[in-house]
């Protein structure tokens, strides 16, 4: 009488264990990179949102709106001169992944209230897989544009 073998031998399963254990590490190097994009892509979309949000306080208003940036700690933050003392309006913490460097003096500008930056210039966001992106904000318009 014949009997069937009705399972795997280890040889197979450990076979198959291999494949899968390649599959994983390549898709986890995919996912990390996918993750990091992510981030980089949430940070510009809500530092744009929140220039936009500040010039529309300040037009608004009709008040000075401010942008003041800290790398060091990493947060950037949203004020206005309210009297009698400056009033936050938001206060962002920043990934510590990412760096935002500024050609502003003092890390700060501000919006008038027509909704013009008090001086132009530019935002660079750098991430630690040395991914870029500058958002630059035009003098006199206000306009802001970002560049990949």
């Amino acid at each position: 009488m014949d009997k069937k073998c009705k399972g795997f031998i280890s040889i197979e399963l450990l076979a198959v264990l291999i494949i899968l254990s390649i599959l994983f590490a390549v898709a986890a190097q995919n996912f990390s990179t996918i993750l990091s994009k992510a981030r980089m892509n949430v940070t510009i979309m809500e530092l744009v949102s929140d220039i936009r949000y500040a010039q529309q306080i300040a037009i608004g208003k009709r008040i000075n709106c401010y942008m003041v940036f800290d790398n060091k700690n990493k947060y950037y933050r949203i004020r206005i001169d309210d009297n009698p003392l400056p009033k936050t309006l938001k206060w962002v913490n920043l990934d510590k992944r990412i760096d935002v460097i500024t050609n502003f003096p003092e890390n700060s500008f501000h919006f008038t209230s027509l909704g013009a930056p008090s001086i132009g210039g530019t935002i660079n966001i750098k991430d630690k897989s040395a991914r870029a992106c500058t958002i630059t904000i035009l003098p006199a318009t206000g306009r802001i544009k970002v560049y990949y």
